[in-house]
């Protein structure tokens, strides 16, 4: 890309009569590509460590709780056995957990889930995706 532009950058200097200092404007040119294969690779190592990939779905309380945990269970989720106070006026929130390995699976599979709740009649009120870098556990739950 920053040949192209070299070339289109003589191209129109030589077409318009300017004169420029082509050994100055090349170098320009080399550290900026330099700069550009730095910052592509820093976003490739960014992208690449995450183990695997975590969704969170959080939804009112259900008034069946064994259709919640059967409709959680039928898309791989890990529903909670218990409620979580979220400090706001609808006081307790119910959540359940889904892993995967692959970015766009775990999106779709969200997606349907939650879909899946709508249509029974379970209010979801928030749904996120997130990226697991790093996880260790000790002790009695590892």
């Amino acid at each position: 890309m920053i040949e192209g532009l070299l070339k289109r950058y003589r191209e129109l200097a030589a077409m318009f009569g300017h004169s420029l200092n082509l050994d100055e404007l090349e170098n320009i040119g080399a550290e900026m590509k330099q700069v550009g294969d730095e910052i592509v690779g820093g976003c490739k190592k960014l992208a690449d460590p995450a183990s695997y990939f975590e969704v969170h779905v959080t939804t009112a309380p259900p008034l069946d709780e064994k259709q919640f945990i059967s409709l959680s269970t039928a898309f791989g989720f890990r529903p909670s056995t218990l409620y979580k106070e979220n400090g706001s006026t609808h006081n307790l929130d119910a959540f359940t957990t889904y892993r995967d390995k692959d970015f766009m699976l775990a999106k779709k599979n969200m997606e349907l889930f939650t879909a899946a709740l709508d249509a029974a009649g379970i209010k979801w009120r928030r749904r996120k995706i997130e990226a697991i870098i790093h996880d260790e556990r000790r002790g009695v739950h590892a």
